[in-house]
């Protein structure tokens, strides 16, 4: 279950100027769009229309609110808040409504955001993605997917990663990340390419092996109607003094 937002964003700053026309507390404007946005709704007006619908439920939450602010004002006061702050509070609630990761998967990827593209960009998002829970715990913006590694090292330090298991792609597959998680008391388990560098592994199979180091492989064979069987190989390498080459090192690779 999730704890209750209203003191985690409670310290956000109001960007608005102290006027008589400000009619909204920035609680009532982030409490209505955070509430919309778990019921579904993506965008401003539908998320006027979903407070409309359930305002008797809203003044129970928010006693003070003024009547339900314009999607016009929504969309201004949430576009103008500080975002590190908002994202730092963001995390604070998802973190805390998983108190504990210990064995949980924790996936940490960047996707581009579908329709965000303005003038041949578009926002770029690396997360932190509690799998079995379904909760990003974290997000943090990035120029593009070729940006990504400058910013997992960011990524991390804004979760708490005691005892989780932490999987990437072949792009985190750096010695400095593994680094990050061990240090973080956290597993890791890295994606590999074959393109990856010779000696990244220690010793490759394939790839001059010392004899008695050979890996270990297991072969699967799937097939369904749709699709032809599928052939995979796990290779365990047995290398020599394996931490000396990645932290807590146990490598596998799907070649």
């Amino acid at each position: 279950m999730l704890p209750n937002p209203q003191p985690y964003f409670g310290t956000l700053v109001d960007p608005r100027r102290e006027t008589r026309n400000k009619l909204h507390a920035l609680q009532d404007i982030v409490m209505i769009t955070l509430c919309a946005t778990l019921c579904g709704h993506d965008d401003w007006v539908g998320i006027e229309d979903f407070a409309h619908e359930n305002e008797a439920w809203l003044r129970e939450l928010l006693p003070r609110a003024n009547g339900i602010p314009s999607h016009d004002t929504l969309s201004d006061v949430i576009g103008r808040l500080e975002r590190k702050a908002f994202a730092e509070a963001f995390a604070r609630w998802m973190q805390d409504s998983l108190p504990s990761l210990d064995a949980r998967h924790i996936a940490l990827d960047g996707k581009t955001l579908r329709g965000s593209r303005q003038n041949g960009s578009a926002v770029h998002l690396m997360s932190a993605f509690a799998i079995e829970a379904r909760r990003v715990l974290t997000q943090h913006g990035v120029p593009g997917k070729a940006n990504e590694i400058t910013a997992l090292p960011d990524l991390m330090t804004q979760v708490d990663l005691r005892g989780a298991v932490i999987s990437i792609d072949a792009i985190g597959c750096q010695k400095t990340v593994a680094e990050q998680i061990v240090a973080a008391k956290a597993d890791y388990v890295l994606a590999l390419k074959d393109k990856q560098p010779q000696g990244s592994l220690g010793q490759q199979p394939g790839r001059g092996t010392p004899r008695g180091t050979e890996p270990d492989t297991t072969e699967r064979q799937q097939s369904t109607e749709r699709w032809p069987a599928a052939h995979a190989s796990l290779h365990q390498c047995a290398v020599p003094n394996p931490t000396a080459v990645w932290p807590g090192c146990l490598i596998a690779r799907l070649p």
